[in-house]
């Protein structure tokens, strides 16, 4: 278990977790590695914004359910269980624009 202060960014947590199992590649929400199920507590994260939005449905995602590592926040004076399964985002699905 990892404690997250509110509007910190969840994979800054995980970046200092050696155990941490979550796939990172461009840390900016564009390529999909970092692909969540939240199968618990997507109303303690902040939504995602147009970026994340644009990406998730490149991959055939959508929130709440599904989200990207690197982008999830906390929300602000929130406090609960989070659960994530890292999933793989499809290839076939990629982004044309990586911007």
């Amino acid at each position: 278990m990892l404690r997250v202060a509110s509007s910190e960014r969840v994979l800054d947590v995980l970046d200092d977790a050696p155990d941490s199992a979550l796939p990172i590649a461009c840390r900016a929400g564009n390529c999909g590695a970092c692909l969540l199920a939240v199968r618990e507590g997507a109303d303690l994260l902040l939504p995602p914004d147009l970026a994340e939005r644009e990406t998730l449905t490149a991959f055939g995602a959508a929130p709440p359910g599904e989200r990207l590592g690197c982008q999830l926040r906390v929300g602000t004076g929130v406090s609960g269980r989070i659960v994530l399964e890292v999933r793989v985002a499809r290839p076939d699905a990629a982004r044309s624009d990586p911007s």
